[in-house]
C-alpha cells in the first residue's frame, strides 16, 4: 500500500477527511498535523509549507486540506496562486470557506443527527459566507440538549469544548456520495482521491 501523508488544519477538518478515506477503502493516511517535525494546524503554516511538502509528493501521497475563508471569492484562482504546479502525488484541495460546508452538503444526516427538520439546513452550503456560523445555528435550534452543550460555545469561546467530538459523532452519519452532490469542492477532492490506488 502507498503511503499517504495528511496534512489539516484541525481536529475537525482529519475527522472529515479519515470519514472520506474510510468510505472510499484507502489506507490510512498519516496524520501531519501537529507533528513536531511538520508544520501543521495553521492555515498560514501550512501554505508557508506547501512547497516543501510538493517536493516530497514526488515520491509519497501528500493530501493538503486548508479552507478557502475569505482568502478568495474563487477557488480554482486560489489554489493556482498558493500551488502553480503539483507533483503526482500531490493532492491539495480547498474547502469553500470553511470543511463544515462539506458537513452541510448532506443535509438529511446533519438534520436526523441534531434532531431538526431537514429544510432547516441550508440546501448550498457553498454559498454561505461562514459554514461553521451556519452549522453552529442549527445546533442552536435541536432540541438535544447534550449535543447543544457539547457544541454550542461559552463566553469568550469560539466553539463548545466538545465540538469536534460531536463533529466526529456526526460523520458517523454522513455519506460522501450524497454530499458531493452540494458541494463541487468536496466532489473535486473525492475525484483526486480516487487517484491513489488501494494496493
Amino acid at each position: 500500500m502507498p503511503d499517504i501523508n495528511l496534512v489539516v488544519e484541525g481536529k475537525a477538518d482529519e475527522y472529515v477527511m479519515l470519514a472520506l478515506f474510510r468510505h472510499f477503502n484507502l489506507p490510512s493516511p498519516l496524520i501531519r498535523t501537529n507533528r513536531p517535525y511538520q508544520v501543521g494546524g495553521k492555515k498560514d503554516d501550512i501554505i508557508a509549507t506547501l512547497q516543501k511538502w510538493n517536493e516530497a509528493a514526488k515520491w509519497d501521497y501528500w493530501v493538503v486540506i486548508i479552507d478557502m475563508d475569505n482568502a478568495s471569492d474563487c477557488v480554482a484562482e486560489y489554489k493556482k496562486l498558493l500551488l502553480p504546479n503539483s507533483s503526482e502525488k500531490m493532492i491539495f484541495r480547498i474547502a469553500i470557506r470553511k470543511i463544515e460546508s462539506w458537513i452541510l452538503a448532506d443535509a438529511e444526516a446533519v438534520a436526523f443527527y441534531l434532531g431538526i427538520k431537514q429544510t432547516l439546513v441550508p440546501t448550498n452550503p457553498e454559498t454561505l459566507p461562514d459554514p461553521k456560523a451556519s452549522l453552529m445555528s442549527l445546533v442552536y435550534k435541536s432540541k438535544r440538549k447534550d449535543i447543544k452543550e457539547d457544541m454550542l460555545p461559552k463566553v469568550g469561546l469560539k466553539q463548545g469544548a466538545r465540538y469536534t467530538e460531536r463533529i466526529k459523532d456526526l460523520l458517523q452519519y454522513w455519506r460522501p456520495e450524497i454530499a458531493q452532490q452540494s458541494s463541487e469542492s468536496l466532489m473535486r477532492c473525492i475525484r483526486a482521491l480516487s487517484t491513489i490506488p488501494k494496493t
